[in-house]
């Protein structure tokens, strides 16, 4: 999936600890990832759903404070969490003067890694983890 300069590649894989979806963020040179075990996926691609219609939504629905003056770099619209076995996701929605944008961070163990999606990819990449989910749906056949 292509959105602005950023490529992102999903991938279903099977480590030591079972089937996994890992999500590669590839931007001008540099490379992110997370990887969501596929036993929480559903719920994870629940939580982006709902970042996809907070992302729609006018900044004061969303649930932000409006800020006319933009003096702030970025605003939050939506903050999320989930715990999926021993790893946290957060999924925070702001909006800076670019526009808007999706933020996962992964944290396990201290170590932090994230993608960023601006908007304009958000039903697109609620698109695939639909699919990621469904395929591994069958892996559990």
């Amino acid at each position: 999936m292509q959105v602005e300069r950023k490529n992102f590649t999903f991938q279903l894989k099977l480590g030591g600890r079972g089937w996994f979806l890992r999500i590669v963020e590839n931007s001008g040179g540099r490379s992110n990832e997370i990887i969501v075990p596929v036993a929480g996926l559903e719920d994870f691609k629940n939580l982006a759903d709902d970042m996809v219609r907070a992302a729609n939504e006018s900044p004061s629905a969303a649930g932000a404070e409006p800020n006319s003056s933009m003096s702030l770099a970025e605003e939050a619209l939506k903050t999320e969490k989930m715990q999926l076995e021993h790893k946290s996701f957060t999924f925070l929605l702001r909006q800076n003067k670019q526009g808007r944008f999706l933020r996962i961070t992964e944290e396990k163990n201290n170590h932090f890694s994230n993608i960023i999606i601006p908007a304009e990819g958000l039903e697109e990449f609620k698109k695939w983890v639909v699919e990621m989910a469904k395929a591994s749906k069958k892996l559990k056949k």
